[in-house]
């Protein structure tokens, strides 16, 4: 109790250099600050409230605001004055693609570092960041993965064409799970897996240099979200940086069954890896993009 009271003592808004613009009142979720007798007041009482989001410091343009656990030097970048304009966000989007054919180059770790730190910018469902990425910047390690990923979707495959396991699998997936394996896994890669048998063809992580798994503990609140939308992030800044990159749903299913997948890429246990994405310099260069019309729009 003494320490939480100490936290909340810290909770600061610098009579000195605040201007009374009252943008931190406005703009805290959940209404630490109010307008006082000319002055920013903390409601101490709603302290307890804070979900670190930053939002407080990252609108006051003194930097007047102190919040526990965020710093201006550590926890925030100053924005540049110019915002991208429309055409330059449709522009990311539309000449982004899922690149599978990727040269042998491999990608410097600097690469790989920049698009770590973009996933960074990622809003989360919930503060603090319980993201955790696995960068795997040696083909070497991938493809000591590879037939232990080969080995669990033939013995799956294998179930599926069994009625009576299959009834089993249908009973312990979700309903989307088991239409996506039995719907296009199974029939996919039955014979995918074929191919890579005999000729040593990657249909997995199509030879990318590189594997970045996006995981977090399982209990961590909003992880889910948080992944999802950090892997987004991460496929876009590749794109930027001039890389290509997809997500590989086939993976995480894979690491999470066992098979020694998570002691190789060095995951805790207690952690669930729910996105991956493979990045490389891409091979070939796409001439135009595609657009696919979405299930259906209502407005309301």
């Amino acid at each position: 109790m003494t320490a939480r009271r100490e936290e909340r003592k810290m909770f600061v808004v610098d009579r000195e250099k605040c201007k009374t613009c009252w943008s931190c009142v406005s703009v805290c979720p959940t209404m630490i600050y109010e307008k006082g007798d000319k002055a920013v007041r903390v409601v101490d009482e709603r302290t307890a409230l804070c979900i670190g989001c930053g939002h407080c410091m990252a609108v006051c343009r003194e930097k007047a605001v102190s919040v526990p656990t965020l710093s201006y030097e550590r926890d925030f970048t100053e924005l540049p004055a110019a915002k991208p304009s429309a055409e330059d966000f449709l522009r990311l989007i539309r000449t982004r693609r899922s690149v599978r054919v990727f040269k042998k180059d491999p990608v410097d770790a600097s690469a790989l570092e920049e698009i770590v730190r973009q996933i960074g910018f990622a809003p989360m469902g919930f503060p603090p960041q319980n993201v955790e990425v696995t960068v795997v910047k040696d083909r070497a390690t991938i493809e000591r993965a590879l037939p232990l990923m080969v080995d669990l979707y033939k013995k799956l495959i294998g179930l599926l064409k069994n009625p009576v396991t299959r009834f089993i699998v249908k009973r312990k997936v979700p309903p989307d799970v088991f239409n996506t394996l039995t719907s296009h896994i199974a029939p996919t890669y039955a014979m995918e897996l074929e191919v890579m048998r005999k000729t040593g063809q990657d249909v997995i992580t199509y030879g990318a240099p590189a594997l970045l798994l996006l995981h977090a503990h399982r209990e961590a609140g909003c992880h889910t979200e948080n992944i999802y939308i950090a892997l987004a992030f991460g496929l876009l800044a590749a794109h930027a940086m001039g890389l290509g990159a997809t997500a590989i749903g086939l993976i995480p299913p894979a690491i999470e069954q066992g098979h020694g997948l998570k002691e190789l890429f060095g995951i805790p246990a207690d952690n669930e890896v729910l996105a991956s994405m493979i990045v490389g310099h891409p091979k070939v260069t796409f001439r135009r993009c595609i657009r696919r019309d979405l299930k259906k729009v209502t407005w309301v």
